[in-house]
């Protein structure tokens, strides 16, 4: 009886322990994944990423043997480089550290993904785990890469263009993208030409460029400035995400400045004579000329005989100003002196611009001066009579030395003939004599008729 108690306690025994290590033995139960961190985090589309996991065994009684870890492949994600990690033992309650390289398909859309790995351990046992993975879209930037104006300065009054380089920074596709251009604002002076200020492109594929171009024309009195242009972007990404963005972006208006530079008058008009020359020169463009000066260069035609420089100023569209030299004409070649004239001015954009003109002063023989009634000026009139009044002295002067040998005496009888002639001049100039003067014609040209 006592034998048979004791029988069955150890067949119960036994199938109690039985029991136990049967519920201890379910080896992948006690093997558990840990992702410690994943960089770079967030994981987006096109992304190369390394994960660190830790892999546990928690079961205290029960030793993995061979353990062995490989990352599979599957979609959105593929391993780079080894797939296969090799383990070893990892005794109950240890655990292991681990880290695999993984690429994120670049058209992937977000959403979280299963990473699957497989474990084999103690001779070929294998069994799969998965970790989600979270994988969000890049940051849907579609950015102004470039802009071109054709021309680089718009003309006030005419046509231009202006095409922006579009550049898709997303992961993804954008689609339904609006380009719009903030031309409301009646401070610039822009319209567009043939299309409206809005164009469409349905679709711009990831890290891809696309150019949109807009005609436009430029005010008649658009003032010479750079103008800051708004840009409007709306667009979508591939989930559906609608974005909007505001650039701005400078446009240039204006014109190469335009002007007239002339001779406006000289008294210096014959070879070897000295006077006042007067330039001229007026703004025909749009745009103004600023700090203006005009300076007469060197050259052997002629001599300056004042200062050489002349600060104009700003000059604004249709006015002119004036700049006066003296000179002294040495040469001239074909009836003409060149006047070397050197401009120094900035345009509207502060650009230093230095240029030389050539102006052309007409210079006139004795004869073309009489054919063409020009008149010599009161202080040569002058030097031509005090000419004519030393000759008469000199030959007068002569005379009396033939006569006497005596050159004192020659110079005061000279002078003292000389005052004598010039007062019956006088003399023979009043209304008294000249009304005697037809008179005497009269009786000289009968006598002569005798």
């Amino acid at each position: 009886m006592k034998r048979g108690i004791i029988f069955a306690l150890i067949v119960f025994l036994l199938i109690v322990i039985g029991v136990n290590a049967v519920a201890v033995y379910v080896p992948d139960s006690q093997l558990k994944f840990k992702v410690l961190r994943y960089e770079p985090a967030p994981v987006q589309a096109g992304d190369q990423f390394t994960i660190w996991l830790e892999l546990t065994n928690e079961d205290s009684n029960f030793d993995y043997n061979d353990v062995s870890i490989k990352a599979l492949s599957g979609n959105p994600f593929s391993v780079v480089g080894t797939d296969t990690v090799i383990l070893g033992d990892i005794k109950g309650g240890n655990s292991q550290f681990f880290n695999f390289r993984i690429r994120a398909d670049e058209n992937a859309l977000p959403g979280i993904y299963n990473l699957n790995f497989e474990v084999k351990y103690n001779g070929g046992i294998s069994v799969v785990k998965d970790m989600k993975i979270e994988l969000k879209t890049r940051d849907a930037f579609l950015n102004i890469e470039s802009v071109i104006s054709e021309p680089e300065l718009l003309n006030p009054g005419s046509k231009g263009k202006l095409t922006l380089m579009l550049r898709n920074n997303a992961g993804t596709f954008l689609s339904d993208v609006n380009v719009a251009l903030g031309l409301t604002n009646e401070s610039i002076p822009l319209v567009t030409v043939g299309s409206t200020a809005i164009k469409n492109i349905p679709k711009i594929e990831a890290n891809s460029k696309y150019n949109i171009t807009f005609d436009l024309f430029v005010m008649a009195d658009a003032e010479s400035q750079a103008y800051r242009l708004p840009i409007y972007l709306t667009y979508y990404d591939a989930s559906g995400v609608n974005y909007s963005r505001s650039n701005y972006i400078g446009v240039l208006v204006g014109a190469d400045p335009e002007y007239i530079l002339s001779l406006k008058s000289s008294d210096a008009k014959q070879e070897g004579s000295s006077g006042k020359v007067v330039l001229s020169i007026s703004n025909t463009g749009m745009g103004d000329l600023k700090f203006l000066s005009l300076k007469l260069m060197p050259s052997n035609e002629y001599e300056i005989i004042s200062a050489d420089d002349q600060y104009i100023g700003n000059l604004e569209s249709d006015d002119y100003e004036t700049a006066e030299y003296n000179i002294y004409v040495d040469d001239s070649t074909d009836g003409f002196v060149k006047l070397k004239v050197k401009l120094d001015y900035k345009d509207a954009y502060n650009n230093k611009i230095e240029k030389i003109e050539m102006v052309d002063m007409p210079i006139y023989s004795s004869g073309q001066l009489a054919r063409y009634g020009l008149a010599v000026s009161q202080s040569k009139g002058l030097m031509y009579l005090i000419y004519l009044i030393m000759v008469i002295y000199v030959f007068m002067a002569y005379k009396e030395w033939k006569r006497d040998k005596d050159l004192v005496k020659a110079l005061k009888g000279a002078f003292l003939r000389f005052l004598k002639g010039v007062f019956n001049i006088i003399r023979g100039l009043r209304w008294r004599n000249l009304k005697r003067w037809p008179t005497r014609i009269k009786l000289f040209l009968m006598k002569d008729g005798e």
